[in-house]
């Protein structure tokens, strides 16, 4: 199976919640060669700031967190290999627009923040980044709406995120079309 049919059956089985813009760049990416840097795009500082923006959208709890199911390494690849440069360079700009949102009213970066104050922060970002337009001010495609959807993508693709945080069987029986769950029980990731 190549990416492209692998992306199109990861939408399917996310109930399509992958927006256009990023199936769109994700399969034009297939027909993209690797890039072939020395250098990763993002510098430690930001890399550090992905880490903590998806552990505080995914937190640990019974379950695994983002940083378990290596969703920032995910995000970090996706941005990196399958978005173009000026969505690279956009989305670089808004993590960097977010620490300063965070120095200018917390006067630390993001990643140094406490539950509350990020909670705050990300109130204010996502009204934002969700506002019908979909666009920031100057705008371009808000940053944080694909940092949101790569976290979840990321999260309930890996092994940790399907197994640990969802029903997950290995090899599913016959397809029953409308079964009754119990109160307690997970979504199924099969």
């Amino acid at each position: 199976m190549d990416r492209r049919e692998s992306m199109k059956r990861v939408a399917l089985l996310m109930g399509g919640t992958i927006s256009a813009t990023t199936l769109t760049f994700v399969m034009n990416s297939c027909n993209t060669p690797p890039k072939e840097t020395v250098e990763g795009l993002f510098s430690s500082d930001e890399q550090s700031l992905i880490s903590e923006l998806a552990e505080t959208i995914i937190p640990k709890t019974d379950t695994p967190g983002a940083k378990e199911a290596q969703v920032p390494e995910f995000i970090s690849m996706m941005i990196e290999e399958c978005y173009p440069e000026d969505f690279q360079q956009d989305f670089k700009n808004g993590l960097i627009g977010l620490n300063k949102q965070c120095q200018e009213q917390f006067k630390k970066p993001f990643a140094q923040l406490n539950e509350d104050q990020r909670s705050e922060i990300l109130t204010a970002v996502e009204a934002d980044a969700f506002d019908p337009d979909g666009k920031s001010a100057d705008g371009i495609p808000h940053y944080y709406r694909t940092y949101k959807e790569l976290a979840m993508l990321g999260f309930f693709t890996s092994e940790t995120g399907a197994s640990d945080s969802l029903e997950y069987l290995a090899i599913p029986g016959r397809y029953d079309g409308c079964v009754d769950m119990d109160p307690n029980q997970k979504t199924w990731a099969t």
